[in-house]
């Protein structure tokens, strides 16, 4: 469940399988996973754990309580949402308002959304396809009472709303029945009109009561439907293949580790021992082979007989009659493709330029094409098509596909990279690695489903753009990256750089190559990079040369580098050496041993800057930083750390002139 959310591009919460001992003791095989709570959200939303509110289950130290509790926070803002469920949301009033929406169905910024409704519908849709009957609220009470579900809202972000995360979720995947439930025909989606489920007071309120509550809104239901087929169709999280790669790579993960669990407990709960071939893969191959093939259409089925999604067909597109499954097509030039509908009734309605072709009350937007029962068409890079079905009053879900620019990925640039950090206060140092990417460009850039596959693992979520000049960090610990450097990382990736060097490939969902270049920790790469607590950067700030190549690459000005902003190597250092200033000096001895003496003449009081670079122009100090008089002046100096035999750059900087000389140290 929580994988399938991180797969709908939804928050989740991560988990890790590990071998477990207690004092020598094998224990068997676990699983640790994230606690949605506040720590969590601070640590991947950012601000601060006093600014959320976690509503969750308390059970009751006997269970026999199950009502809802703030972990963190307070209830008030998950009242407000109960109170507007008393009204209903027949009528767009309160629905538009949930979404922070005036009555005309626009974002009004003075309203704060109070729920990210597409994270609930995918939440929901989790819920439904596992057939899971203990959660948002529990068959075991006769759906009376709510269980296993985290809702997590901002009180200080009026653009964000409560977002929900599936949790203790073992109830699910079901092809048998187990009592209470009912197996692979187990249905989650008619509760509140089949099914009876009670919420009579605030205490025992649930996301899947606001769901039910929601079903008699029209837009709710379009907007579900949209969703429904977004995961049920094409290449969704939903389909039976998807479900089928996610859940076998998790098994696969500790296909070999079950069997010290089997030696282990094997026999504990029964009079025979459960081993690995005997129990646990057929278990897995029930679920791959009996639950997954099926389960799609079975809920599909429901959702229909609940108005939650429609008989009616979107259009589907093809070219040269190969029928298009993808979200996201990277093109360089034209691109002609057929849309087409197999209903018996209905035209096709297109729009490329963004909009919905259907309007808040189910009109035609006037900006939408009738393309009727088929048309070829021709896009352009950039564009973002969105097609729907029209019978009578009535609507399709909605079928867009965007088709990206593959002239903008020009300016996607990687600017740093932190892959052998130095351990720090007892943090390994895997911990602290991240990966900086930059917009060099003049345009906006959408990196939705553009993936780190070589080296690192990550996939940049739908709706994921880097405005010009602005960087986007991914790092290997968020808690840990925020205390060193005092922000959030944009995203966290899963694996770790090797510290050895080795090969990183961006590419996108069409497997178009953006970024590739293998790095190294021997030279001639700058070996300071790897564990004396530097960052390799790019030595430009806006870099147009190949990442491939080690001339791409510097070192940072500073340990622990700089990551969302350019490095002073890129810009500051470098500019302050080329600058050209009026004021004279000489270094004696030169070469020098372990201290030299420096004159100059300046014509006015100012500040004096002495700065010692080694040749990669990487600061190794600053020798003195002080305001002089005017006049001629000869300072003794010895630097803190000896350098090592080699050449060394001292700059003299005075107001904005900068001169340098070349310095041996012979010792």
């Amino acid at each position: 469940s929580r994988d399938t959310q991180r797969d709908m591009n939804q928050p989740h919460t991560r988990s890790r399988a590990y071998h477990l001992y207690l004092n020598g003791l094998y224990w068997g095989l676990y699983q640790t996973q994230e606690r949605s709570e506040a720590s969590f959200a601070e640590s991947y939303f950012g601000g601060d754990t006093d600014d959320y509110d976690v509503i969750k289950v308390d059970i009751g130290d006997n269970f026999n309580l199950y009502e809802i509790e703030a972990t963190d926070g307070n209830t008030a803002s998950w009242e407000k949402i109960w109170t507007m469920c008393q009204s209903g949301f027949t009528t767009n009033t309160n629905y538009f308002k949930l979404l922070g929406l005036n009555v005309s169905g626009v974002r009004d910024t003075a309203l704060p959304v109070m729920v990210d409704i597409d994270n609930l519908i995918d939440y929901m849709l989790v819920i439904f396809y596992g057939g899971n009957f203990d959660a948002p609220v529990t068959k075991f009470s006769g759906n009376s009472n709510p269980n296993n579900f985290y809702a997590i809202y901002d009180r200080t972000d009026k653009n964000q709303g409560y977002r929900f995360f599936a949790h203790d979720a073992e109830h699910s995947l079901l092809t048998d029945a187990v009592s209470p439930g009912i197996g692979i025909q187990e249905n989650r989606v008619n509760l509140g009109t089949v099914q009876d489920m009670y919420v009579n007071r605030f205490q025992k309120f649930h996301p899947q009561w606001l769901h039910f509550r929601l079903v008699s809104n029209a837009e709710y239901r379009q907007r579900f439907a949209d969703r429904v087929y977004k995961h049920f169709f094409n290449q969704g999280a939903l389909t039976p293949d998807s479900c089928k790669a996610r859940f076998k790579k998790t098994a696969d993960e500790i296909d070999m580790a079950i069997i010290a669990e089997s030696a282990r407990w094997g026999d504990s709960k029964s009079n025979w021992a459960r081993t690995k071939d005997d129990h646990w893969l057929p278990a897995v191959n029930q679920v791959l082979n009996d639950y997954m093939p099926y389960r799609s259409d079975i809920v599909l089925q429901q959702l229909i007989a609940e108005s939650l999604y429609f008989t009616i067909q979107p259009p589907v597109f093809k070219q040269n009659g190969t029928r298009i499954t993808d979200e996201k097509i990277t093109i360089s030039e034209n691109y002609g493709m057929l849309l087409e509908h197999s209903n018996a009734a209905g035209e096709i309605f297109y729009t490329t330029n963004g909009t919905d072709p259907r309007t808040i009350g189910g009109g035609t937007a006037a900006t939408a094409i009738n393309a009727g029962n088929s048309k070829s068409i021709s896009v352009t890079p950039g564009t973002i098509l969105k097609s729907r079905v029209k019978n009578g009053s009535n609507w399709s879900a909605l079928h867009e596909i965007y088709f990206d620019d593959s002239g903008l990925f020009t300016a996607f640039k990687v600017t740093e990279l932190h892959y052998h950090p130095a351990d720090q206060n007892g943090v390994d140092g895997k911990e602290l690695e991240f990966i900086e990417f930059k917009n060099t460009g003049s345009k906006t850039i959408d990196i939705s489903g553009v993936s780190i596959t070589d080296g690192i693992q990550f996939t940049f979520p739908a709706g994921t753009t880097i405005a010009p000049g602005t960087f986007v960090v991914l790092a290997s610990n968020a808690a840990e990256f925020a205390k060193i450097y005092g922000l959030q990382p944009h995203f966290v990736y899963t694996g770790s750089l090797s510290n050895g060097g080795e090969k990183v490939v961006l590419q996108t969902s069409s497997n178009q190559v953006v970024i590739s270049f293998t790095y190294s920790d021997t030279i001639p790469w700058p070996v300071e990079a790897d564990g004396d607590g530097y960052s390799l950067v790019s030595k430009e700030a806006n870099p147009k040369s190949n990442p491939d190549s080690v001339t791409y690459w510097t070192v940072s000005k500073y340990t622990d580098g700089s990551p969302g902003v350019d490095d002073e190597m890129s810009v500051t250092a470098n500019q302050e050496i080329a600058v050209a200033g009026n004021n004279q000096f000489d270094i004696y001895p030169n070469p020098a041993s372990t201290s030299f003496y420096i004159d100059f003449d300046i014509n006015s009081t100012e500040k004096v800057e002495v700065l010692l670079f080694d040749l990669n122009g990487r600061l190794l100090e600053t020798l003195i930083s002080e305001t002089r008089p005017a006049g001629n002046h000869s300072i003794f100096l010895q630097p803190e750390k000896q350098p090592n035999a080699g050449i060394y750059i001292v700059a003299l900087k005075t107001g904005k002139a900068v001169q340098t000389k070349k310095l041996i140290i012979q010792p």
